[in-house]
């Protein structure tokens, strides 16, 4: 290895790739009955080639406790914007987005789905209502489920397995403690894939088995009641015999023609937001710890700060002025000695100085990273200091 020439030449490596799946190998048509249109939302079910094909969905959304909410005095959870309710505060489950790839996805989806202003407004104040940011997005279900906390973020097969743990005979997903919701519209939905290895023993029975799970019979194990919960298996014999799954089937037609009989009454296809992705991705991890993680403290006590205000009939001038202070946004410095304020129009420039951090006298990103971070602590305590100055309306 190594040798005169390099990778490929003489006496060196050659880099061979090999594709780990073999396309599947289904008729359009046969893809076209399970299927209908490829598309859930923006993305696809199946890739075209078919060298993944989509079985069950995976969305992100909201998981609560009717208890913990009830105490609270505020409503089931129906859209993201209602987990930014003052009420919440210290009552919210949320992931770090830093070191849960889903939670980062999920927070995007807010972003792609409300727009670049209210996107990161929401963020914010989810983010002020926090009562921690977990590593771990299993634990927010969990948490939510034993009321230490009243509402989390979750992706869906997370929140409606807790919810099925804590059903109490004679309970629905409806009735029991814990529910679980894709706010409509506003959720991202994406096709969890099986594939056909290449290389594997048996194609036939690998195909086989792919256009099984496709089946009605398959399709009906991720959403059916159980044959024991229900007290015997239903006359054409779908559903699972032990364990309800409460997974998202993805067969458009198997929606109109079984709906009525899932355990959640919830078509997909309905509620997934049509907005394609917006390219912030990258933002939300960074963002969200400069403004949120990072300096919770602060953030939470000025969030505080202006509810407190708020109530106590502060000067709509002076509450206007608090409100800028707190979803203000950093100005990002680029060579030169310029900088660019953080806005959706400079976002594709500061995101290429971002990739260039440590190079040619620019910072590096943790020192960028920092300065963001200094000046969300002092907005924050500048919004509290605004909050204690202020006097009533007379």
């Amino acid at each position: 290895p190594g040798g005169p020439g390099g990778p490929g030449g003489p006496g060196g490596d050659a880099l061979i790739r090999v594709a780990l799946s073999v396309p599947a190998g289904f008729s359009q048509a046969q893809l076209d009955d399970w299927f209908g249109e490829n598309r859930i939302g923006p993305e696809k079910i199946y890739d075209p080639d078919q060298y993944w094909i989509g079985t069950a969905f995976t969305a992100f959304g909201i998981v609560f406790n009717r208890d913990a909410l009830r105490r609270l005095g505020v409503p089931e959870p129906r859209s993201w914007s209602d987990l930014t309710d003052p009420r919440l505060a210290g009552w919210l489950a949320l992931a770090d987005p830093r070191a849960s790839g889903s939670a980062a996805t999920l927070y995007d989806s807010i972003l792609n789905s409300y727009g670049w202003e209210k996107g990161w407004r929401t963020l914010r104040a989810m983010s002020a209502n926090a009562r921690y940011f977990t590593n771990s997005s299993s634990k927010v279900p969990i948490d939510v489920s034993n009321a230490e906390a009243a509402a989390g973020v979750s992706i869906d097969f997370y929140g409606r397995y807790q919810s099925q743990a804590v059903m109490r005979p004679g309970e629905t997903p409806q009735t029991t403690r814990v529910g679980y919701i894709d706010p409509p519209g506003e959720v991202f939905v994406d096709s969890d894939p099986i594939s056909m290895l290449a290389g594997g023993p048996d194609p036939e029975l690998a195909r086989r088995f792919i256009e099984f799970c496709l089946t009605d019979r398959g399709q009906s194990l991720w959403q059916f009641p159980a044959h024991e919960r229900a007290g015997g298996p239903p006359a054409d014999g779908l559903g699972p015999r032990r364990f309800e799954l409460r997974r998202m089937p993805v067969g458009r037609d198997f929606y109109a023609r079984a709906r009525g009989r899932m355990i959640d009454q919830v078509d997909p296809f309905e509620t997934a937001s049509p907005t394609p992705s917006r390219g912030w991705r990258s933002a939300v991890a960074p963002m969200m710890g400069a403004f949120g993680i990072d300096i919770h403290d602060d953030l939470s006590h000025a969030w505080g700060a202006m509810r407190r205000a708020r109530e106590a009939g502060c000067a709509p001038d002076r509450l206007a002025e608090m409100e800028a202070l707190f979803h203000a946004m950093p100005e990002h410095p680029m060579p030169g000695g310029a900088s660019l304020p953080f806005t959706e129009e400079n976002y594709k420039a500061i995101r290429a100085d971002w990739r260039e951090a440590g190079k040619d006298g620019r910072p590096s990103f943790d020192a960028t990273r920092t300065a963001y971070t200094l000046f969300f602590r002092e907005n924050y305590r500048r919004v509290i200091q605004l909050a204690e100055e202020c006097a009533p309306e007379h």
